[in-house]
């Protein structure tokens, strides 16, 4: 997911545009059994490690050019 800041916040940041990134996996699981035991059903271990979730953010920033 981005959302581009409008050309008012970077104007007032001095900065020609600016983006704001998110991106997560496994944000949730659609199966209830899975939350309350704890395990990865694609592993044939019972002992295999949760479903991990991880998240990710990031700025792209373009600076102006100053021409004189």
């Amino acid at each position: 997911m981005s959302y581009l800041l409008p050309g008012t916040i970077t104007n007032a940041l001095g900065v020609s545009s600016a983006t704001l990134h998110f991106t997560g996996t496994n944000l949730f699981i659609l199966n209830d059994h899975i939350g309350d035991w704890g395990y990865d059903p694609e592993m044939s271990n019972i002992r295999a490690y949760p479903l991990m979730r991880t998240f990710a953010v990031g700025v792209d920033v373009a600076l102006r050019r100053r021409v004189q």
